[in-house]
């Protein structure tokens, strides 16, 4: 049989006239899409970057907030003991200024 009587034109016809509803109903058009596209994907890539900034930003405290303890439980016993010598230098001083207070009232 001829492949013209084996062809239904009414399908075809319809078929075409979906795919031009379709073309017309099309809210957007290709180069729109593709612009929406770049625009999500760059806004994704700046959540993204966002993201791990803070994520880094956090790690980075917590790091710095350990070492910082680490620290303070090294200096701590190191403080006291400033104090005291810093009380017995002051002390020391005081002594200083009165026996050079009680030399210079002999000398007058």
């Amino acid at each position: 049989m001829n492949a013209i009587f084996t062809r239904d034109f009414d399908d075809e016809r319809d078929a075409e006239l979906r795919a031009a509803r379709h073309r017309a109903r099309a809210r957007h058009t290709p180069e729109e899409l593709e612009e929406a596209t770049a625009l999500a994907r760059s806004e994704a890539h700046g959540d993204g970057f966002l993201a791990g900034h803070e994520s880094g930003l956090v790690k980075a405290i917590e790091g710095f907030e350990g070492r910082r303890a680490v620290m303070l439980e090294q200096i701590g016993p190191r403080l006291g003991q400033l104090f005291d010598e810093a009380e017995a230098h002051r002390k020391l001083l005081a002594g200083l200024l009165d026996s050079l207070s009680a030399a210079s009232s002999f000398s007058r």
